[in-house]
């Protein structure tokens, strides 16, 4: 007997063994019980989820011989047709090979005419968004009303580029793409079933690399098995398939976070050594950092939902060393390292070496955290991101870092005449600093302290080397050593320096629009032309 592949030999055959779609599965089942039975489905999802195994599994519901069932008994004339894909009345196409309206006609054709053997005569139409204009045009009066003994499936990977007649006319199910969970378990089963050792990490990087599809597990697995000689471990997988482990990657952006620049270039190269597929890694990139701002953010704002997040997805470190890479990096530095990561990625369609577009996407980030951190004085912890210091609370109204970067002596005292607006400018900021200081609404100074305000909503990007940064800055222009005292606000703050800004460019810019509005030449041309001023565009120049 000829061999076939994983993909088809475990494709499943009855609804109690599909993966991941139980919202259709459940629908496709409760029409059935209740007959409601419609004339058109239009199964939708990404590739290998499952769109043409559901519709052939409905198809032996339908015709199988004991009766509609949701539990086809797989052992009649029907089910084993079905399965061995020579039922006479289930017609498969594939619409991106009959995309002309000739190939629609001749099918239409058919419709008419009874089923040879079943109950019902059933159309799969694959990759149906590949059929014509014409071809759409000639299938929708037969779609919207066909024969009784007729049912209609649609399957399509993008169901934007179907008219929107078709769809009116079609009970739509999305296929969600397959969890990672549900995909480690399916394959813990297949390998148990071969007989063949694994090591869970080795699952779960399969299962990531098959992106939510099932087929591409298989294929994956089976490119795999067919190289390993007795045990699937992490080890062989990477060097298989020309990946690096998460945990390589996290080093990675480690280093880059870090401004290691010789560190990222050796990475790079040992990588390219070991023949690593470099648009595979800037994927891994993107996935990485992606996950690090929604680690961040959940660490600021939610303790449990960061704690199941890194139980999720960063499962290959520990939580301790998670939080020192989130503590040693700001959000809007993360943020810029995915939107370089995303343009690296683009880049990749128009250069001939991946490995120069990744290499340079990280030198990119390195020069960008390198000219800020020497402006805001960014503190990181020491080189080796991956230990385990001692554990610090990255929120604002937690901070209670010594600043030892000012070595004046200490005395305590109190600036009657202290003016806040004017100790600013004089500090002489930039970039984000300057940004989040104007951001903040005094409240007092004595006993060495100064009080301050903030808003929540800006609460996030005031770490810890930034209050280290600006208690040296203010230390030093006051010739006294200061701390802040920052007191974290759910509202926004109404007497901070933006707050003044904004409210005084918003007078200007009023007094601006009265002042056209109010001018004999505007006027004369309104009443003349019948014309309409825009306010929105009238600009407020720097000198007004």
């Amino acid at each position: 007997m000829s061999y076939q592949a994983l993909a088809r030999t475990l494709r499943p055959k009855n609804f109690s063994t599909i993966v991941g779609q139980e919202h259709v599965v459940k629908a496709l089942q409760n029409s059935i019980t209740k007959n409601m039975l419609h004339h058109a489905y239009l199964f939708s999802g990404t590739r290998g989820v499952g769109k043409t195994t559901i519709a052939r599994i409905f198809a032996k519901c339908l015709n199988c011989e004991t009766g509609l069932t949701i539990e086809p008994c797989g052992k009649c004339n029907a089910c084993v047709s079905i399965d061995k894909n020579n039922f006479p009345d289930l017609i498969e196409i594939d619409a991106a090979s009959k995309t002309k309206v000739e190939d629609t006609r001749d099918l239409l054709e058919t419709v008419m005419y009874a089923p040879v053997v079943g109950r019902y005569k059933i159309y799969i139409i694959d990759e149906v968004h590949m059929l014509s204009t014409h071809s759409f045009n000639a299938f929708l009066k037969t779609l919207e009303e066909p024969p009784e003994h007729v049912k209609f499936i649609l399957a399509t990977t993008d169901p934007k580029k179907l008219p929107i007649t078709v769809l009116s006319r079609c009970l739509q199910f999305n296929l969600r793409a397959v969890t990672q969970s549900h995909l480690s378990s399916l394959l813990e089963k297949v390998l148990q079933d071969k007989n063949v050792e694994y090591d869970i990490s080795a699952v779960k990087t399969i299962a990531r690399q098959a992106n939510g599809s099932i087929r591409d597990l298989l294929s994956l697995t089976e490119q795999v098995m067919a190289l390993i000689d007795n045990k699937l471990t992490n080890d062989n997988i990477e060097s298989l398939l020309g990946i690096v482990s998460n945990y390589d990657i996290v080093k990675l952006i480690s280093s880059v976070i870090n401004n290691e620049t010789d560190s990222v270039l050796n990475k790079l190269k040992n990588m390219q050594t070991n023949n690593v597929d470099f648009s595979l890694l800037l994927e891994q990139v993107l996935d990485v950092i992606h996950n690090l701002i929604v680690a961040q953010h959940l660490y600021i704002t939610d303790k449990n939902s960061f704690l199941n997040f890194h139980k999720n997805l960063f499962d290959y470190i520990s939580e301790a060393e998670l939080e020192i890479i989130l503590k040693s990096v700001s959000p809007e530095t993360l943020q810029y390292y995915y939107q370089t990561s995303q343009i690296a990625y683009k880049d990749l369609e128009y250069m001939p070496d991946s490995y120069m577009v990744v290499e340079m996407a990280l030198l990119r980030m390195m020069v960008f955290f390198s000219n800020f951190s020497s402006d805001e004085k960014i503190e990181t912890p020491k080189k080796k991101v991956l230990t385990s210091p001692k554990e610090e609370n990255l929120a604002p109204k937690d901070i209670n870092i010594q600043n030892e970067s000012a070595n004046q002596p200490v005395s305590s005292f109190d600036v009657d005449d202290f003016d806040w607006n004017r100790l600013v400018p004089k500090l002489h900021l930039k970039g984000l600093e300057k940004q989040l200081i104007e951001h903040f609404e005094f409240l007092s100074f004595s006993g060495n302290i100064i009080r301050l305000n903030l808003s929540k909503s800006m609460a996030c990007l005031f770490t810890d080397p930034k209050k280290v940064s600006l208690e040296a800055k203010i230390s030093n222009i006051l010739k006294n050593k200061v701390k802040l005292d920052i007191n974290v606000t759910d509202s926004e703050v109404s007497n901070s320096i933006a707050a003044k800004k904004t409210a005084d460019y918003e007078r200007k810019q009023q007094a601006a629009i009265e002042k056209v509005q109010n001018n004999p030449h505007v006027t004369e041309l309104v009443k003349t032309f019948d014309a309409k001023i825009d306010i929105n565009n009238i600009e407020l120049l720097e000198n007004s």
